[in-house]
């Protein structure tokens, strides 16, 4: 049997200001979104359904109406979840980030990563989408802890729909059909995120026969400031941060010596997952 290429797309969006909670739970909504109306997961996109639902009048009882009735209820299911979900996601990164301070400034650098797997289970994903946050800023950014406007939000948005829409056809091809997402963060083993998001410290994210796509978000930086894309030199940060994180297989980061073909495990960062939260596709 012939086996399937698999996808593996590393993409770079650099952001008008440094990462935030607010501002990574604002970027990752877009992808979730996409990612369910792309690939297969729902018959039109995630918008267009909450427009539908908001101005539906009542069903009819007849016979004829009965399939539109069960749609309607499994689309409001789905609504509720991802809306459920979206709404905890500033607090579970918040709680991220308050992890990280007590954790020390020896994780202080490490980039805040999200995992959004499709797949009839999280074991078994067919696509996953990898989103990683520098929070880091240039030193001579001003206010680089406050949250950011909703101007800079939506243009942050706009910048990574852009982003996925020119760089990512090939994998716009790909159809999950009626599957699931899940959503994973990765924090401190000590992180105290909020329900539904849940600790697995022995899970490890497995990608060898998922398509998978990699989101490096980071705030821009001046010239002198960029470091050299090839990774070669031992001074290069940027590339020494992406080796590190919570376990997976299959997908490489950035070059490394680690014998397991994924990101090594050498610090103290697990996976946190939105169990019993997965967001159910579903079809007309």
């Amino acid at each position: 049997m012939r086996r399937r290429t698999l996808l593996r797309l590393s993409l770079e969006v650099e952001l008008a200001v440094a990462p935030s909670a607010t501002l990574e739970a604002a970027l990752i909504e877009p992808v979730l979104k996409n990612a369910l109306f792309v690939h297969g997961t729902i018959p039109s996109p995630y918008d267009a359904i909450v427009k539908e639902l908001a101005g539906q009048q009542q069903v009819s009882r007849d016979r004829k109406a009965s399939r539109r009735r069960a749609m309607l209820r499994k689309a409001r299911k789905l609504v509720g979840d991802v809306e459920s979900l979206l709404e905890t996601l500033p607090s579970a990164l918040d709680a991220i980030t308050a992890a990280e301070q007590e954790v020390g400034s020896s994780d202080d650098m490490l980039p805040v990563r999200a995992a959004l797997a499709i797949g009839g289970s999280i074991s078994s994903p067919r696509l996953v989408f990898l989103l990683s946050f520098v929070r880091g800023c240039p030193a001579e950014q001003v206010d680089c802890g406050a949250d950011p406007s909703s101007s800079h939000i939506d243009k942050a948005r706009r910048k990574l729909v852009r982003t996925l829409m020119t760089h990512c056809g090939d994998l716009g091809n790909v159809n999950t059909g009626l599957s699931r997402l899940h959503l994973l963060l990765q924090a401190p083993q000590a992180a105290c995120l909020p329900p539904p998001f849940q600790p697995r410290p022995a899970f490890r994210l497995k990608l060898q026969r998922a398509h998978a796509c990699r989101v490096h978000f980071e705030s821009m930086r001046p010239p002198s400031a960029v470091v050299d894309a090839s990774c070669d030199g031992p001074s290069t940060l940027h590339c020494m941060l992406d080796r590190v994180g919570a376990p997976i297989d299959g997908f490489q980061w950035a070059e490394q010596d680690s014998d397991e073909g994924g990101v090594g495990t050498i610090c103290s960062r697990i996976w946190f997952h939105a169990t019993n939260s997965a967001v159910r596709g579903f079809g007309l």
